[in-house]
């Protein structure tokens, strides 16, 4: 490589990892504004755990600034499998004008960190001889391809999952509210309000919502997938709410039948709280309405027997 080739490309990896700086302060930023803001959250997709990915982002920054060429292409492979994750969450791919910039100077600072390994090399070879590469490269190669590899299994998982919180109805993914709709789950006329699934990947095998008129739980794994239950059905309501990071709060429902049902709420960013409350709520409504119209059922007997008399 002539010098001005050579300038060209460390200008190339510079203009690389700035924008990696760039990219790590913005993560965390919506990362910790999403952590507060519940409407940030849902309709971003940032929140505490998205720090992971900042982490992410400011490792392999370092890695370019050292003219890591795996780092380089690491960070490259991170930006456009996250685009896709983007585009599957929300339908739409992100071809905005700062996709196009930070997808450009990515790709021509891994081009960059490429040809210049491969000059250093070369130098190198022509000054010290071939070198054979020690077993301790490949070991940390691999553990670093492992590593990623990792991270982006994880990140397609969490971006097809149902997620790890207590989700609003009004920011139910409509892949969600549609297979409700299709299972005759919710009625027309009814509004999700809060929704929840502890399952890894697929929602199917364990999530649990209530609208305006009643609470749902499904299981796919069960004989009847699907419990429904009015809130006229309840009894009553016990919640045990749980803060750990490892278990979740639960629920339990006593019906008039004389069953019970219980089922588990994430206490992520106090989910659980709202979930309950608002559960509750709606109950105790529908409790209120039940009893006035059997007092004004029963009025209205007594007023059928005087005319009688």
């Amino acid at each position: 490589m002539e010098q001005h080739e050579i300038e060209k490309a460390e200008k190339h990896i510079r203009n690389a990892w700035v924008l990696g700086i760039i990219s790590t302060a913005l993560t965390i930023l919506a990362s910790l504004i999403g952590s507060y803001n519940e409407d940030f959250r849902y309709s971003s997709g940032f929140n505490t755990w998205t720090l992971l990915d900042a982490a992410l982002i400011a490792a392999l920054t370092y890695g370019i600034y050292k003219k890591g060429r795996f780092s380089a292409l690491g960070l490259l492979v991170y930006f456009v499998l996250s685009k896709f994750i983007v585009s599957a969450y929300s339908g739409a791919f992100p071809f905005g004008l700062g996709t196009l910039i930070f997808g450009y100077f990515y790709l021509m600072g891994t081009i960059s960190a490429f040809k210049l390994h491969a000059h250093t090399k070369r130098l190198a070879e022509l000054e010290n001889g071939t070198q054979k590469r020690s077993v301790a490269l490949y070991v940390l190669t691999g553990f670093g391809v492992l590593v990623l590899g990792l991270f982006i299994w994880l990140m397609v998982i969490a971006a097809n999952g149902p997620g790890t919180e207590v989700v609003p109805g009004k920011q139910l993914k409509a892949k969600y509210v549609s297979f409700a709709t299709d299972e005759g789950l919710v009625d027309p006329n009814e509004q999700i309000q809060y929704w929840y699934s502890d399952a890894f990947s697929d929602f199917t095998d364990g999530f649990y919502f209530f609208t305006d008129k009643k609470v749902v739980v499904y299981n796919n794994s069960w004989e009847e997938p699907a419990l429904l239950m009015p809130f006229d059905s309840i009894q009553n309501i016990t919640f045990r709410a749980d803060p750990s990071f490892l278990e979740d709060s639960q629920l339990f429902l006593e019906l008039k039948d004389g069953t019970f049902v219980n089922f588990p709420v994430s206490s992520e960013n106090g989910g659980d709280q709202r979930f309950h409350k608002r559960l509750r709520a709606l109950w105790k409504e529908t409790q209120a309405a039940q009893l006035t119209n059997n007092q004004a059922d029963q009025e209205a007997d007594e007023v059928s027997v005087v005319s009688l008399e």
